[in-house]
């Protein structure tokens, strides 16, 4: 490479289908950023779901598979099943090119759901997990097709065109049109939605799973989400997203009405909670919720929802957020140097409270590690300033040189 890469170049290079190479430069909520050496022009997106159970960290290199491009911004998955359907020289198999040339117009055939954009990206398991596109709209009639989409849902598609041989070249999938609710009138629709409130039990499938969340659907087009503290009981230790994948149907109690999703446009319409004490009694969650039980020198486990230069910023409840200053977080100078690239978004953190700000109901947290047990904590030490309230004699203590 000796020079910038022209448009052709780009999309040659990044064909959909191909195994390319790149570097982890941020881990956002929405998911991993990569660059890419040879072409500083374009930026690669991995959305969580299609992480595939792979951890990444910043500066890391991965390998992953090309399932859309479009706008300098390419999306990959790192899913097993589509990075192991090429060969190691990045070139598809063999048996991908002759299984796709194969299929016939109008064929049906089952395919999965990776990506939702301004299309359905979806991978033809039958096929060697062959990347083909669904349009949202129906161009012909210019409407929107009955059935939204999840990622991770498994359709029933029609082949509407065969790629070509060019780089460019797309499958493109069309949903087959399903009549299966058009016998529900919308009377008995809006009296199904109105069944639920706060504090019913409900019968969810979970249809995604993001760093700080989950997402269901259940009832007739209702949609909820699971907030990683509404999994696992405070005293557990095992990750809350371990035993759930995309599909699993949970019983779940609807807690509270959720707030408009302006990122996807979405309106999430319920906040649900499969902890196992809220499943038997809803009384619980809307106690705690009234006020901010928490004090100075508890002991919490929080999440990791954004990292920045000198702070880590958490969740510990759906309405309770927490910070992390730099010097904080350790008193080993390697790991305050490595301060960024220890934290990634949806990772637990156990920590001390050393501030509270009930107003913005915001904590201020310190790393719990062994130099910071609980019989070293003086109870009776009152509060003298913002630095005072967690220093005491035989801390040590950290600072930056200006």
């Amino acid at each position: 490479y000796s020079g910038p890469s022209t448009s052709h170049d780009w999309v040659k290079y990044f064909g959909i289908g191909s195994l390319v190479k790149g570097e982890v430069g941020a881990i956002e909520e929405y998911g991993v950023i990569l660059n890419f050496k040879d072409h500083p022009d374009v930026v690669g997106l991995i959305e969580h779901h299609q992480l595939g159970g792979s951890t990444v960290k910043v500066g890391s290199s991965v390998k992953g598979l090309v399932v859309d491009l479009s706008d300098g911004v390419v999306n990959l998955s790192l899913k097993p099943e589509l990075v192991g359907s090429v060969s190691k020289d990045g070139k598809k198999k063999k048996r991908h090119r002759a299984a796709v040339l194969d299929l016939e117009l109008r064929e049906e055939v089952n395919a999965v759901v990776e990506i939702v954009k301004d299309s359905y990206v979806l991978s033809v398991p039958e096929y060697n997990h062959a990347i083909g596109f669904a349009p949202l709209m129906d161009y012909n009639s210019q409407l929107l097709p009955q059935h939204h989409y999840d990622n991770g849902q498994c359709i029933t598609v029609v082949v509407g065109s065969i790629p070509s041989s060019d780089p460019s070249g797309r499958l493109i999938l069309l949903p087959k049109g399903s009549a299966q609710d058009s016998n529900i009138s919308s009377s008995k629709r809006a009296k199904k939605k109105s069944d639920y409130k706060v504090g019913s039990l409900v019968e969810a499938e979970i249809i995604d799973i993001k760093p700080l969340e989950v997402i269901l659907k259940f009832g007739v087009n209702l949609h909820g989400r699971i907030h990683i503290t509404e999994v696992l009981e405070e005293d557990c230790s095992e990750h809350p997203f371990s035993k759930l994948k995309i599909g699993q149907k949970v019983h779940a109690r609807i807690v509270a009405q959720a707030e408009h999703s302006a990122k996807t446009g979405r309106n999430l319409k319920w906040e649900l909670s499969i902890k196992p004490s809220l499943l038997k009694d809803l009384e619980e969650s809307t106690a705690s919720e009234a006020e901010l039980n928490h004090s100075i020198n508890d002991i919490i486990r929080a999440y990791v929802v954004k990292v920045d230069a000198e702070w880590v910023w958490l969740t510990v409840s759906r309405k309770v957020m927490a910070h992390l200053f730099i010097l904080d977080s350790s008193v080993e100078p390697s790991e305050l140097k490595e301060f960024q690239q220890r934290y990634s978004v949806g990772q637990a953190v156990k920590g001390r409270i050393i501030g509270v700000n009930r107003e913005k109901r915001l904590l201020r947290l310190k790393a719990f590690d062994n130099q910071c047990m609980l019989e070293n904590i003086d109870d009776t030490q009152k509060t003298v300033s913002s630095i005072a309230e967690h220093t005491k004699e035989g801390d040590v203590i950290g600072g930056r040189i200006q």
